[in-house]
């Protein structure tokens, strides 16, 4: 920054707005670090809630890698400040009175967790770590000292308990709930109780199968017409199915992850055709998604059944048949994103009818190891793919002859091989003259080889991982 301009202005002569605006380009540990400590100007405008909105702080462990508000580790990440002693976190407490998201990833000493929450009384997002030791004087602290908080992320043993659960229902504010299981045998959330004194909660995260499923249907009824998103096991306890009782909230659901599959086999048919009934859905994630007849995952997308889906994430359904993937194409006109991961069992047939997504922008393909010289050919007829990840692919040569395809989607600005062999076989040479639009390349190269992506991708933002 300039201080002045040689007619007697400088910086400080500049409206709060104009500097506000500087400021949002600044990370948050500088906000921290450097913009506080130059001024009591600089101070009152680094505490801007405007600057926050997009800020998380993580408290994490000594021997953790830092995850961040957008998947990198934290210190890569300009909107994540992540700190691991006491001592840290007792310093910057005070400094971040607008902070919006609190992310607990260690238990710490009582005193400290109060001071965090009474210097950041704007936080919507708060996740509690299982560790934590937690009693009710300390948990009621909280709540009163954080009143706008939204997301809560918490562990099953203190919503098993019912003092416990009445301080949730006092957010007021409180949309979005997420119980991970810290320890089994705690008994089931009591999803009744919250389902009748938290109006406004519209996402339910629950990860633990032995939820009575009467309890389960009792929340989706009574939040049949503001349930937007939900996330449970395929069955709950005693391995009843839980997709029927989501159709009860089939006009609101917008968002559904469903986790381990295990319906009974002569189940199959029926749970596939329910999934279908949830005409609403925007996003749809299955993990592991192996029933004993894959064919019926079919069933699910038919023409009709899902229309507005614009997300579908299926990782790991190893025995996923090409017939679905063909069926997806026709049936699901809106998607945007498209996740197959080592999905195994895949041929180039699964992609004889993508061309149909005609506003696909993403589609990660990593770990297909079935795919052979046509896949690309296919995948090169999206108009509107923008990102293509093909992760861990043995040999990319196995992609020939119709990996050069992949310079005829105009539109692509991202490629993802990371961990992938034999990189050479695209045509990374002709990308500056045929790829106008690519700006990123994700590869891991050996070292020797660090000059010639520098020289040939002179339009694109590299990013690059060693293959030590």
């Amino acid at each position: 920054m300039v201080a002045g301009d040689g007619q007697g202005k400088n910086i400080h002569d500049l409206p709060d707005e104009i500097i506000l605006d500087v400021f949002s380009f600044f990370s948050f540990n500088e906000l921290i670090d450097i913009l506080q400590n130059v001024c009591v100007r600089w101070k009152r405008l680094a505490h801007d809630p405007v600057l926050w909105c997009d800020k998380e702080y993580i408290v994490r462990g000594r021997a953790q890698n830092g995850r961040s508000c957008c998947g990198v580790t934290c210190s890569e990440c300009a909107h994540c400040r992540c700190e691991k002693t006491d001592r840290e976190v007792l310093r910057t407490a005070g400094m971040m009175p607008q902070l919006w998201t609190l992310t607990m990833m260690r238990g710490t000493r009582a005193r400290i967790l109060r001071k965090i929450c009474r210097n950041c009384p704007n936080l919507t997002t708060l996740q509690l770590h299982g560790c934590q030791k937690m009693n009710y004087s300390l948990l009621k602290y909280i709540f009163e000292k954080c009143p706008k908080i939204e997301k809560l992320i918490i562990a099953n043993n203190l919503l098993a308990d019912r003092q416990y659960t009445e301080l949730v229902s006092c957010l007021e504010h409180l949309q979005s709930l997420e119980v991970f299981e810290n320890r089994r045998g705690a008994g089931p959330v009591l999803l009744r109780f919250l389902a009748d004194t938290c109006s406004k909660l519209r996402e339910i995260n629950l990860s633990c199968d032995y939820h009575p499923l009467e309890d389960v249907e009792y929340f989706v009824k009574a939040k049949r017409d503001t349930l937007t998103s939900a996330t449970v096991r395929w069955t709950m306890a005693g391995k009843r199915c839980v997709v029927p009782v989501l159709k009860e909230a089939a006009s609101s659901l917008k968002k559904l992850q469903l986790r381990l599959f295990d319906v009974a086999l002569e189940e199959e048919a029926a749970t596939f055709a329910d999934l279908g009934e949830l005409h609403n859905l925007r996003e749809l994630h299955c993990n592991q998604l192996c029933p004993h007849r894959p064919r019926l995952i079919s069933l699910a997308f038919q023409p009709g059944c899902l229309p507005l889906l614009q997300k579908l994430d299926l990782p790991h359904a190893t025995d996923l048949p090409d017939d679905a993937v063909v069926t997806i194409s026709r049936g699901c006109p809106s998607l945007r994103h498209l996740s197959l991961t080592f999905a195994t069992s895949l041929t180039d047939g699964a992609l004889a009818e993508i061309h149909r997504l005609k506003h696909l922008q993403i589609l990660d393909l990593s770990g297909c190891s079935g795919l052979g010289g046509s896949a690309v050919a296919h995948v090169a007829q999206l108009p509107a793919l923008r990102t293509l990840l093909l992760q861990y692919i043995d040999d990319l040569t196995d992609l020939q002859p119709s990996l050069r395809h992949v310079l005829d989607l105009k539109q692509l600005r991202c490629l993802d091989i990371l961990y992938s062999g034999h990189i050479r076989a695209v045509p990374f040479e002709e990308f500056s003259v045929r790829l106008v639009n690519f700006r990123e390349l994700h590869v891991t190269y050996e070292e020797e080889d660090e000059v010639f992506y520098k020289n040939v991708l002179l339009r694109c933002r590299v990013k690059c991982l060693g293959s030590g």
